[in-house]
């Protein structure tokens, strides 16, 4: 069998005269302008803050700086349970964890506790 033969061959595309490009009117952003939510830390979460290690204080910060884009956040938990509130939410890193209440009105995210995973829940009696 011979695949040389015309058969076989490849057609040439035929070129196509260049179209100039489609120019697109500015489109309004119907999306509101971001603000990014403010964060707030209790007396509880800054105390649990201020015991932290430097690594872990770096951690929660960079956290803390994610929330202030509230709903895009990943990793979020809400609460179930005895410890379920509405607009309360978690957050872990490594062995650690934060606990936050989201107020969408005011746009505020409230830390209400920063601690370790061993401790963290104790309140709750699981």
């Amino acid at each position: 069998m011979d695949l040389r033969g015309e058969r076989w061959q490849l057609k040439k595309k035929k070129a196509r005269p260049e179209e100039p490009p489609k120019q697109r009117p500015p489109q309004e952003s119907k999306e509101e302008e971001f603000r990014p939510y403010k964060i707030i830390l209790t007396d509880e979460a800054q105390k649990g803050y201020k015991n932290l290690s430097a690594n872990v204080k770096q951690a929660m910060d960079e956290i803390m700086e994610r929330l202030k884009a509230w709903p895009e956040v990943s990793g979020t938990r809400p609460y179930f349970g005895k410890g379920w509130a509405p607009g309360k939410f978690r957050m872990k890193t490594w062995d650690w964890r934060i606990e936050f209440f989201v107020d969408q009105e005011t746009r505020t995210v409230t830390v209400s506790k920063i601690g370790h995973r061993d401790e963290f829940y104790d309140e709750y009696h699981y």
